[in-house]
């Protein structure tokens, strides 16, 4: 996901995941993962500010050291 700097800090981000997240709980699925790079600090900080929590990297990230990983569980009875 990416967010041009004039659309930056007015929620667009946010909701975006919140769309992604309901979307995959309609789907049925229990948890979300995602990935971006160690210099991204404001998707980090967006992505630890909803509830995801760091995981270690998985898959094609398992050894990229600019990669950091995320998961969160999603709630099915919300959907």
């Amino acid at each position: 996901m990416f967010t041009s700097a004039s659309a930056r800090r007015q929620g667009a981000g946010r909701a975006i995941l919140s769309a992604v997240e309901q979307h995959a709980a309609r789907q049925g699925f229990s948890e979300l993962r995602l990935e971006t790079g160690h210099r991204q600090g404001p998707a980090i900080a967006l992505y630890e500010a909803v509830g995801y929590r760091r995981i270690e990297p998985y898959g094609a990230y398992r050894d990229d050291p600019t990669s950091v990983c995320f998961a969160k569980p999603i709630s099915t009875s919300a959907a």
